[in-house]
């Protein structure tokens, strides 16, 4: 008993920092790592040359996403300096005036794409500042983003988690496991947008909502259907199929006003639109367009340019040119070049992203320690069960479907990864579910639906977008709201999951 309190008190630290004392997240990662570390040091008895290799992967990791933050602000700075996003709000408006309408295709179709191309909080960070220029408040764009990032995450990053997360466990049959329980959870997310969209209303709230609901559970469908038809032919299609015929079908359907809300939901937008600075559509989206072609030739090349360093045997890290963070760098930079932008606009985007990377990176650092102490906390003198092993105890249980996704959702809200949670517990769930009698490839697929949920309320994922927007507020109150969200997400897996394994 004493073991598993150990094992489970930087966890418990870290909760109660954030919503029992109302700490930042960057304090209460702090508290957790500190916790883990003398943990690790007194009961467990690791070397404190490991625990500083630890902490050697955990900088590492926290200097990809403060590039993925400063490559993202940046990007969007000089976009906004261009005109490009000026024109694209007036695009939209011309397809819909509907705000509602612009969160879900945004948030849940776009973000779904690009989740599906390069993964790692990206969607949220890239999309929330375009869904301020809209004219939503920073606090309600985080929160339709992180929402919105949960069912494509499953496969996100041409499906990393899967491929990287469950290596030499999945099987097909994983995959059709894991979006099939997703038909029934993605459904939630749309209305969630919706919700969201409208929560800064006074008045006629419910009217709002119900008024756009057809729409937004069309959306759902329009993705989760082929989502699952693609998962038949391998973990690389399901997100990135799913969003393309998605975005077909619901921009069709906004063009034929079918669903679509009768009374329109106006915004404010925050950048005024003048005709004299239009620019063309192709020219508005031609820095996303090349986004999107490097983070394709990303996946093509990225072993080829991509350097992995070794801080001990099994201890390591790969740096590759085409992190998303590089890649909306370089797409920013020749994006100045192709429209002959002055120095003033490129020394004005980096220096304003500059001063936003501080917090992701020190919220990543601690974090991403912890989670490697709790899953390196094995490799100790004394040959004690690690943490993790420890902290599983509780979940060899019957009802081990029902809380396999709370699991992978546990991972994701620490490490702000679904590859990283899959890491920690799809061997673990594997094990699991051979004991226990389970067709593994069914908890395995719940562990996976866990771990995109669970980017909802991921302390990274949090930080990065908080820092995008310039959102000064106070992260536990974000994270308060998501929870009861994520907590239905996957108790809906959980139910599913039960029904599959009967």
């Amino acid at each position: 008993m004493m073991t598993f309190m150990l094992a489970v008190l930087p966890l418990v630290v870290l909760v109660v920092f954030i919503f029992g004392f109302k700490r930042s997240i960057v304090q209460a990662s702090a508290a957790a790592f500190i916790t883990a570390v003398s943990t690790g040091l007194l009961y467990w008895k690791m070397t404190p040359a490991y625990l500083s290799l630890c902490l050697g992967k955990g900088f590492f990791l926290a200097a990809d996403i403060a590039l993925i933050v400063f490559g993202a602000l940046a990007f969007f700075r000089l976009l906004r300096d261009i005109g490009a996003i000026e024109s694209i709000t007036h695009r939209l408006a011309q397809l819909t005036e509907d705000g509602r309408i612009h969160a879900i295709l945004l948030a849940w179709i776009l973000g779904g794409f690009i989740e599906g191309m390069a993964g790692f909080g990206t969607p949220a960070v890239i999309l929330a500042p375009l869904l301020v220029a809209l004219g939503f408040s920073a606090s309600t764009s985080i929160l339709i983003t992180l929402a919105a990032n949960s069912t494509a995450v499953t496969f996100g990053a041409v499906g990393t988690p899967v491929s990287v997360g469950l290596a030499g466990l999945y099987t097909l049959q994983t995959n059709t496991s894991a979006a099939f329980v997703n038909l029934f959870c993605g459904l939630l997310i749309p209305p969630i947008i919706l919700w969201f969209s409208i929560r800064e209303v006074p008045e006629n709230r419910k009217s709002l909502f119900w008024g756009g609901f057809p729409f937004a559970v069309w959306s759902a469908l329009a993705f989760t259907l082929p989502y699952y038809g693609f998962s038949h032919f391998g973990y690389e299609f399901p997100s990135l199929g799913g969003s393309i015929i998605g975005l077909i079908l619901v921009t069709a359907s906004i063009y034929w006003k079918f669903l679509t809300p009768r009374m329109i939901f106006r915004l404010r937008p925050t950048v005024g639109v003048t005709l004299s600075s239009q620019l063309p559509l192709w020219k508005a989206f031609f820095p996303y367009l090349l986004v999107i072609l490097f983070l394709i030739a990303g996946k093509l090349w990225s072993e080829k340019l991509s350097i992995e360093i070794v801080l001990a045997e099994n201890i390591s890290h790969r740096l590759s040119l085409f992190s998303p963070g590089f890649i909306l760098l370089v797409a920013g930079i020749l994006t100045w070049l192709f429209f002959r932008g002055d120095r003033f606009i490129l020394t004005r985007s980096v220096s304003s992203a500059w001063g936003s990377i501080a917090k992701p990176f020190f919220t990543v650092l601690f974090v991403g320690s912890l989670v490697q102490i709790l899953l390196r906390s094995h490799q100790n003198t004394i040959g004690v069960p690690g943490m993790l092993e420890v902290i599983a105890l509780p979940f060899q249980t019957k009802a081990l479907p029902l809380v396999s996704p709370f699991l992978g959702a546990l991972g994701s809200f620490l490490a702000g990864s679904a590859t990283v949670s899959n890491l920690l517990f799809g061997g673990l769930q594997a094990k699991l579910a051979s004991s226990l009698g389970f067709d593994t490839s069914i908890i395995l697929g719940l562990q996976l639906v866990g771990a995109g949920a669970g980017n909802m309320i991921a302390l990274p994922n949090c930080v990065a977008v908080q820092a995008s927007v310039k959102h000064t507020g106070e992260s536990w109150r974000l994270l308060a709201e998501l929870l009861p969200y994520c907590l239905l997400y996957v108790v809906v897996a959980g139910v599913v999951g039960l029904v599959l394994s009967m």
